[in-house]
């Protein structure tokens, strides 16, 4: 079912609910990984790249006034995960997040205290990298100012011949658009 709905939408989200009454931040985190880990494994291997950044909702109370709950949202920085390999860095990375977020903000507001984790939701977006490839026309707005080079080529060193057209300019009048203007310059 999360699948079918990681299909539709492109991005999913998985709640991870603390037992009752948990304030210990760096315990719920701890209890979670594993299940991080599990989830984003399986995500991989349905989708070889995947974005995806962890959010913690705490409650905080403060020692002025205890019957005001502050409520924060803490939310890592997105981590790009393309490699299996990656997934225990990328939790380890989230937890260290959450904890420098929790410091600063505790920092931030003097004096409060953790009362409660709430929740902690994962996100997963598909990521699919850009990657270099062959030939693309210029749209005609582009392409009629004649100030884009646009290589014609017909392999993937399209990056390749984007910066040698822009280091070895060709003389007026020469088609600039044509690989064989470029291709000396590759053996150098």
């Amino acid at each position: 079912k999360a699948m079918a709905a990681f299909n539709a939408q492109r991005m999913l989200h998985l709640d991870f609910k603390p037992r009752k009454g948990k304030s210990d931040l760096n315990q719920f985190l701890q209890s979670i990984s594993n299940r991080l880990t599990k989830k984003l494994e399986d995500y991989h291997s349905e989708y070889i790249g995947l974005k995806v950044w962890l959010v913690v909702q705490l409650e905080y109370s403060s020692p002025k006034n205890s019957n005001l709950p502050i409520k924060a949202f803490l939310r890592t920085f997105d981590q790009i995960v393309t490699d299996k390999f990656q997934i225990p860095d990328a939790v380890k990375i989230f937890n260290e997040q959450i904890i420098a977020r929790n410091t600063n903000f505790i920092r931030e507001k003097s004096g409060l205290t953790i009362k409660q984790v709430q929740l902690a939701t994962l996100y997963v977006a598909k990521h699919q990298p850009l990657t270099g490839s062959q030939y693309v026309e210029l749209p005609r707005f582009l392409a009629s100012k004649k100030a884009i080079v646009n290589v014609k080529n017909s392999d993937n060193r399209c990056f390749g011949y984007a910066v040698l057209a822009a280091l070895y300019p060709v003389e007026r009048g020469d088609r600039a658009d044509r690989p064989v203007q470029y291709n000396k310059y590759f053996t150098r």
